[in-house]
């Protein structure tokens, strides 16, 4: 058991650092390479840091070829790249795993060698001549069934036709029963006319003789004007509650809309009661009065006979 710990140990300390697995340090030749070709240039790593973006401590570690524990072996070969297409390098001459793809070359089959599917191969083994006929002919049945049905569907029903026609006979002869029925009735009733004519004659005699007499009956007279003593005609400015009473005796209780106008008769008195009876304009027997004073604004009763407006508050 300890000698199996102690070569485990060994082996551990022969194994190569965790640094050296992890990280892959750059080709000190591609260094060498990118920083000739960037002093032929004169450029400076500052410059090539602004315009490639690098940072300045992996420029150095690429030309002088050591490895930095924050980049991974991906980034250093990205960063490589960028360093190389800006000085117009070839990528393909520094970095030995970036070449451009080479697309297998074309190989043609012989059509002999080609094998078909499966289930190609079981279908040309079961579809033979025999059973394509049989689809073909229920194919052409069903088609031929259908066009059977429509022309049976479109086709015009001949019974309606009849049922008019007969409808239009019965018709007809109704209406020469109706008309015989008819002839016959006025014929008879000439035949009784020409009986009855020297009676006839009498009593139209007699009629003329009574509607001569009820004639004066029927003189229209005109009709009598009622006169009264009090008319007053009322005018809204606006709406207002009313209750108005003719010699005692309500003719109106309602509300009296903006615009409207109304006209009561009275022997003796027309006595108006309600809200803004201010906002009225009074015309008696004719004469214009107008609406109320400043001084009546308040009032909620009006009294008017035919000497003129009496107000009370």
């Amino acid at each position: 058991m300890n000698s199996d710990l102690t070569e485990s140990k060994q082996e551990f300390k022969r194994a190569k650092p965790l640094e050296d697995l992890t990280q892959k340090k750059p080709d000190a030749a591609q260094g060498d390479l990118l920083k000739k070709a960037r002093e032929k240039s004169g450029l400076s790593l500052e410059t090539i840091h602004e315009e490639t973006k690098i940072p300045m401590d992996a420029l150095r570690a690429i030309e002088e070829g050591y490895t930095i524990r924050t980049l991974s072996p991906f980034y250093i070969t990205g960063f490589v790249k960028i360093y190389a297409q800006y000085l117009g390098i070839n990528v393909e001459d520094i970095i030995d795993d970036y070449h451009s793809e080479k697309l297998p070359k074309y190989i043609k089959k012989n059509v002999e060698d080609f094998e078909l599917p499966l289930w190609i191969t079981d279908l040309k083994k079961h579809v033979t001549k025999k059973n394509l006929l049989i689809a073909g002919g229920v194919f052409l049945g069903l088609f031929l069934m259908f066009k059977v049905i429509n022309i049976f569907a479109n086709r015009p029903a001949k019974p309606e036709i009849k049922n008019i026609k007969a409808g239009k006979k019965e018709a007809s002869t109704k209406k020469i029963k109706k008309i015989s029925a008819a002839s016959k009735k006025k014929s008879a009733s000439k035949k009784i006319e020409k009986k009855q004519a020297p009676v006839q004659f009498v009593k139209t005699q007699k009629l003329s003789a009574t509607s001569s007499q009820t004639n004066p009956s029927r003189v229209i007279t005109p009709a009598k004007i009622v006169t009264k003593d009090v008319t007053l005609t009322v005018r809204a400015k606006e709406s207002s509650f009313l209750i108005v009473k003719s010699d005692n005796t309500i003719v109106f209780q309602a509300t009296l809309r903006r615009g409207s106008v109304e006209t009561w008769m009275a022997d003796e008195k027309i006595e108006l009661s309600g809200k803004r009876i201010n906002q009225l304009e009074f015309e008696l027997n004719g004469k214009m009065i107008g609406a109320l004073g400043r001084k009546e604004r308040r009032a909620k009763r009006v009294i008017v006979t035919k000497d003129g407006l009496s107000v009370s508050k």
